[in-house]
């Protein structure tokens, strides 16, 4: 444990040491409730899918009216982000959590009332927003208490929550929207996240590191000092004992754009980020867009739901079986996802029966994978010190796919064209991430593991070869 006294006869305890220690209690149960903000993320994304047959049969809209309410909420998560990002500096990170989740979770009742087309969009901006208010700062609180060598791991099973939500929102909704309607799937979206978020008001610790750097009150410091405890009950602490957030192991240094066009970054990070959007709207596009394909195929809403909710699961295993793979193959082979993705999206455009869900499932579990082996990829192809800034950047710039893929597709349906057709347009993606997963995968395997491993801090002074 770091110490170092700020002043004569006093010490100071470096919160980053004592969170990054060991597995406690207190991380798994910030996971683990953090987890649960991804299940209702998840689970609201799964539902407006799924709904989306029935109100536009309902409320005789076309499908490319509609798909603005599917990409909206994206750019509602962008403001969010930001502002939210903003207000959790000046009332803590778990104030913001809780107010980013009611926002979403009362928004779920008020699209139980709407009626109209305005009405739905104007509320799926607003849920965006909450959202937007609360994944960014639940994935912060996962790291920030992880032990220092499974941060990847803890973050990673958080995360796994939307795909779980996506996926239960799937199967609940071809369970009760026969019997009671489509707005029934989003009443429970309201009743279910309240014991949920009454939860995180009583056993979500606040960041430790944010009360560290605003120690101004005495309450905010006992209540560090009760969590401190709890990870370390053997920790001396005392009313001269001071707290710092500093990271040891590394200088803060100064941040500068030109470091993520240095060297071979000059061409890498724009196809990093063109993978990464091409890779969103494709994904983006069949995931909002499927039920209603399901549905012009001849099935009900109800059983094209449950279709969804067993790709879904498949979905889930490709998400954490693509780690494995990249581990034990290397990145230059994981464009064999992508390129398998292409041959299963463009052969469920014709299927039906049962050969339907074969398909859906193993382009579920190829799709998901290739999407999350991006977000392993994207940090390692930075060095240490701005790691987090090109990861940030390629994690916003990919909601311009996440926006106009669910666009793209509605306009698509609309004409009128055949599914197989459909499907044989949103496969052209997945070529293209083919084709930039290999090319960036070599990069790494050739030069950059070798330039980061090495211990170089930027690959500005590597060959440009």
């Amino acid at each position: 444990m770091n110490t170092a006294g700020n002043s004569p006869g006093s010490s100071a305890l470096n919160i980053e040491d004592i969170l990054g220690s060991k597995i406690s209690k207190v991380s798994v149960i910030v996971m683990i409730l953090c987890f649960c903000i991804l299940l209702m993320d998840g689970y609201d994304y799964g539902i407006i899918s799924n709904a989306s047959p029935l109100i536009m049969k309902e409320w005789n809209i076309e499908a490319a009216m509609f798909g603005p309410v599917f990409s909206v909420a994206t750019f509602g998560w962008m403001i969010g982000a930001v502002v939210f990002g903003a207000i959790s500096d000046r009332i803590g990170r778990k104030g913001t959590l809780l107010i980013g989740a009611a926002i979403f979770t009362v928004l779920s009742l008020c699209l139980y009332f709407s009626r109209t087309l305005s009405q739905l969009v104007i509320i799926r901006l607003i849920t965006g927003f909450g959202v937007g208010g609360a994944v960014p700062v639940a994935m912060t609180m996962t790291s920030e208490y992880a032990p220092q060598n499974s941060k990847a791991k803890f973050v990673s099973i958080m995360f796994s929550g939307f795909m779980v939500g996506s996926t239960l929102g799937s199967y609940i909704a071809a369970g009760m929207m026969p019997a009671y309607g489509w707005r029934s799937i989003f009443l429970l979206g309201f009743i279910i996240p309240i014991p949920v978020i009454v939860c995180l008001a009583i056993f979500l610790p606040e960041s430790a590191r944010w009360l560290s750097l605003n120690l101004n009150t005495p309450q905010r410091r006992e209540t560090l000092i009760r969590i401190v405890k709890r990870i370390s009950p053997d920790l001396q602490i005392d009313d001269t004992t001071q707290f710092v957030a500093i990271k040891t192991e590394k200088k803060k240094e100064k941040y500068s754009p030109k470091e993520l066009f240095a060297g071979k970054l000059a061409w890498v990070s724009p196809m990093l980020w063109l993978y990464y959007i091409i890779s969103s709207l494709a994904v983006f596009f069949i995931g909002n867009w499927m039920p209603q394909v399901l549905v012009l195929k001849g099935l009900t809403a109800a059983h094209a739901s449950s279709l969804m909710g067993t790709s879904g699961l498949f979905g889930i295993l490709g998400t954490a079986l693509i780690g494995v793979w990249l581990d034990k193959m290397g990145f230059r082979w994981g464009f064999i996802w992508p390129l398998l993705a292409i041959l299963f999206t463009a052969l469920t455009g014709g299927a039906t029966g049962g050969i339907l869900l074969v398909w859906m499932c193993i382009n579920s579990f190829f799709m998901n994978g290739e999407h999350t082996s991006i977000t392993s990829i994207v940090p390692n192809m930075y060095p240490v010190r701005i790691r987090a800034k090109g990861s940030g950047i390629s994690n916003a710039l990919a909601k311009i796919g996440s926006i106009i893929g669910p666009v793209i597709g509605g306009i698509l349906i609309s004409t009128g064209i055949s599914m197989s057709k459909l499907f044989y347009f949103v496969s052209i993606p997945f070529i293209f991430c083919a084709v930039f997963s290999y090319v960036l995968g070599v990069q790494y395997d050739r030069h950059f593991s070798k330039l980061y491993s090495s211990g170089e801090q930027t690959p500005s002074e590597a060959p440009h070869s």
